[in-house]
């Protein structure tokens, strides 16, 4: 077995997470050349510092703009927001990989969006038309594990997190959301997913890559 110092995991780091200056991705370019080496990276909207995704890629891309990666989340759709293992910004590419897990959140989530079908309807129905918000609804609330919040605000959750409806953009933080149809590529769309054990292994190595462990 190879025995590695400290020094030398810490160097092979460095240079795997591109920190190094003279092979720096730029630009809009180089946000999507990092995501074909980082294809996972967890995203909060929350701006204190800057958003957590922004400075994840500012310290890796020379001359990054957030302009530049909300262009590729939702005007190229080189991007997409979803779930892998934390809320995440993903490449388009890996969409049927995640189709597993989105399988086991409609599973989880039919008994509630039973219970709320009349929201469901009013959601689908709306978007017809344009993409949506929570704020574009009233109605009743509910408890729920962030607290005390509108039912139309989760049902719009569920119906996100079992692949129903994607997010379309953003603004000021706040999530408008549509059909996949109109995001991902049909190519995409028409794409046999993999199973379980297929979809634990593509998921684990987005991870592992992520995290550079290989």
């Amino acid at each position: 077995m190879m025995k590695v110092g400290v020094a030398q995991a810490r160097k092979a780091l460095w240079h795997v997470h591109n920190f190094g200056r003279a092979r720096r991705w730029r630009g809009k370019a180089g946000v999507i050349a990092m995501f074909s080496r980082h294809p996972v990276v967890q995203s909060d909207p929350i701006d204190i510092a800057g958003r957590s995704h922004d400075l994840m890629i500012h310290s890796r891309v020379d001359g990054y703009n957030p302009l530049h990666l909300d262009s590729l989340l939702y005007r190229d759709r080189a991007l997409f927001e979803y779930y892998c293992k934390m809320a995440s910004i993903v490449p388009m590419e890996t969409y049927p990989i995640l189709e597993h897990f989105r399988k086991q959140q409609a599973l989880a989530n039919k008994p509630r969006l039973s219970k709320y079908r009349k929201e469901v309807e009013e959601v689908l129905e709306a978007m017809k038309l344009t993409p949506v918000s929570s704020r574009d609804f009233e109605g009743e609330k509910m408890d729920h594990w962030w607290g005390r919040t509108k039912v139309h605000r989760v049902v719009l959750e569920d119906l996100f997190m079992e692949g129903r409806i994607v997010i379309h953009h953003r603004k000021n933080g706040v999530k408008y959301y549509t059909s996949p149809e109109k995001i991902v590529p049909k190519r995409l769309l028409e794409v046999a997913p993999p199973g379980q054990e297929g979809y634990l292994k593509a998921k684990a190595a987005l991870i592992a890559r992520s995290s550079r462990l290989v």
